[in-house]
């Protein structure tokens, strides 16, 4: 581990996208988890670098990931570096909300979509996961509209645009 270790250190500090993809690719095929190199989190561009990596690692196997989503989540509550969190709307997307975690990742996600400090991306999948939460609990339906239509009008206008279709595609659902 200790030789993997190294080699992300000095790697993720000035890597490309491609590198990236293949360091993901190499922890994957050795059977380490992200949550093992959690001290990374604490320096802005290696824990920037490092959770843009986790995104490769959910491309290339999301159930593998899913394992360690839980512990990452309670770690990006201890990061202050950078916004950890707000990578979680990206796994969250590709592997799904871990059940044990899904009455906090509701509430997280329903304040990304009404704070001002989260830019559109962050936002759109924010709803996107949301998406999937709604079809699993219809009853969250109804938040999630009020909470839209509450501050659409702040929203950028690629998310408005979002937002709207997204109501209009949706709404037999949350009459």
């Amino acid at each position: 581990m200790e030789n993997f270790r190294n080699k992300l250190k000095v790697l993720l500090e000035t890597s490309t996208g491609q590198e990236r993809k293949a360091l993901a690719n190499e922890m994957l095929t050795l059977g380490f988890v992200p949550s093992q190199f959690s001290d990374f989190f604490q320096e802005p561009k290696l824990g920037r670098r490092l959770a843009w990596m986790i995104t490769d690692l959910a491309h290339l196997d999301a159930a593998y990931l899913s394992k360690d989503l839980s512990e990452l989540w309670r770690i990006s509550q201890t990061v202050e570096s950078f916004d950890f969190k707000s990578s979680f709307t990206n796994y969250w997307r590709y592997c799904g909300v871990p059940i044990a975690q899904e009455s906090e990742a509701i509430n997280y996600l329903l304040c990304v979509l009404e704070e001002s400090s989260y830019n559109t991306t962050t936002k759109s999948r924010a709803l996107w996961v949301m998406e999937l939460l709604i079809g699993k609990y219809p009853v969250l339906a109804r938040e999630l509209k009020a909470v839209l239509r509450a501050n659409y009008i702040h929203y950028e206008k690629g998310m408005q645009q979002r937002v709207h279709k997204f109501l209009r595609q949706k709404k037999s659902e949350l009459l």
